[in-house]
């Protein structure tokens, strides 16, 4: 089971395992689409993708279905 190592803190405040699967998911979406993705569609792709995807590592998960191919 994929767990954040180190664990993920934003504004002060550690996330739970879901709330960084989707921040780390998001945050590399954006990198390999170089910030042109739209915030809204990837949250809902992340959150479709956690479902069946959350035991796996979220930057993985990304570069295989977004990644260069």
């Amino acid at each position: 089971m994929w767990e954040p190592n180190p664990p993920v803190v934003r504004h002060g405040q550690t996330l739970n395992r879901r709330e960084a699967w989707l921040h780390l998911f998001h945050q590399e979406w954006a990198r390999l689409t170089e910030g042109l993705a739209d915030d809204e569609s990837v949250t809902e792709v992340a959150i479709e993708l956690y479902e069946k995807e959350g035991e796996r590592d979220p930057i993985e998960v990304a570069l295989e279905l977004f990644g260069p191919t």
